[in-house]
């Protein structure tokens, strides 16, 4: 297991629970790209607390 990234003053951990085949691929995707998943997961969070990413669209794509 690789170290955990310092975490910035503010910063909280938070726990979700995923099949673990999803988080298997996510965790390999995100190396791919050279992210952490910690770093995928606070853009995507960013982007749909804005209003960028809506709820409708990521159902839409489950299809």
């Amino acid at each position: 297991m690789s170290p955990r990234p310092k975490k910035d003053e503010g910063t909280v951990e938070m726990r979700v629970f995923v099949p673990g085949d999803l988080r298997n691929q996510f965790k390999g995707k995100c190396a791919t790209q050279g992210k952490t998943m910690s770093e995928i997961i606070t853009a995507f969070m960013h982007k749909y607390v804005s209003g960028q990413i809506n709820l409708t669209e990521l159902e839409e794509g489950e299809k």
